[in-house]
C-alpha cells in the first residue's frame, strides 16, 4: 500500500470510463465509500501509466479497470469485487460467483451493459 500524501493509506485505483453516464455515475457511489481509492479517467495520464500496453489512448475502454497495491490489473466486472466486501448485495453477489453458471450469466450481463452504455446510459463529460 502506498500512501497519498495525506496520510492516508491506498488501497489500490479504479480506472473508468469518464464519458460514460453509468460509469461516473457509479465512480461518484464508489467515492462516497471509499477515502482509500484512487480513481482515474481511462483518458489520464495515470490510467495509462498503471494500464500499460493495455491502455489504447485512440480509443474507449471495454471495461473498468481495478489496479491493486501492487500493481496487479484486473478487469471488467472483477475490478468491483474490493468494493464488495462491505454490502450486504456484494456479499451475495460474491456467493453466487462460486458457481460456474451464474459466473458466466454475471459477465454476460456486465459485458452487455459495457458494450451498450452510451446508447443505454448517455455520455457526458465529467467536470
Amino acid at each position: 500500500m502506498s500512501n497519498d500524501g495525506h496520510g492516508q493509506t491506498r488501497s489500490g485505483c479504479l480506472i473508468y470510463d469518464s464519458h460514460c453516464r453509468l460509469c461516473v455515475a457509479v465512480k461518484r457511489k464508489l467515492e462516497r465509500r471509499s477515502t482509500t481509492v484512487q480513481f482515474f479517467p481511462y483518458d489520464s495520464r495515470e490510467a495509462a501509466e498503471y494500464l500499460g500496453s493495455l491502455h489504447q489512448a485512440d480509443s474507449r475502454p471495454s471495461m473498468a479497470y481495478w489496479i491493486d497495491e501492487k500493481g496487479m490489473v484486473v478487469g471488467g466486472l472483477e475490478a468491483f469485487f474490493p468494493f464488495l466486501y462491505g454490502l450486504t448485495g456484494g456479499k451475495l453477489v460474491m456467493f453466487f460467483w462460486k458457481f460456474s453458471l451464474c459466473r458466466q450469466a454475471m459477465v454476460a450481463v456486465y459485458e452487455f451493459a459495457a458494450r451498450y452504455r452510451y446508447r443505454c446510459f448517455g455520455a457526458i463529460e465529467e467536470p
